[in-house]
């Protein structure tokens, strides 16, 4: 199964990945503003981030955390859930920025070394 995906994903021309990875991070976010602070779902958007990373890569690895961040702050901010401190929704972006940045570039260095191993054996 998991063949049969990395072989459909891999024939997808690059855009239709980025696409189907921005309207993931959008129905993720859509999820987090329904569920507020009642269940924390932020590591779903680690999916669309590694799908663009590993897919895409480029300066589409830094954008989607940048934007998987944005949306789960828009969620925190707009879910109207009131934080001990007024702060709180921007340092867990932070975190969350931080966390979905460094996934996203290991990724994209685990891609490269794949690629590279792969030219190795065939020269």
């Amino acid at each position: 199964m998991i063949r049969r995906l990395e072989s459909f994903l891999g024939g997808l021309p690059q855009f239709y990945v980025l696409l189907l990875g921005l309207a993931l991070t959008a129905a993720i976010r859509g999820l987090a503003q329904f569920f507020g602070a009642d269940l924390a779902i932020s590591f779903l958007y680690i999916l669309p981030i590694c799908l663009v990373a590993w897919y895409v890569g480029g300066a589409w690895a830094v954008i989607m955390p940048v934007l998987a961040t944005v949306a789960a702050l828009q969620a925190d901010i707009s879910s109207r859930d009131v934080f001990r401190h007024p702060h709180t929704p921007y340092w867990n972006a932070v975190a969350q920025f931080v966390c979905f940045m460094v996934i996203s570039r290991l990724l994209v260095l685990r891609r490269i070394r794949a690629s590279a191993i792969v030219d190795k054996k065939d020269s």
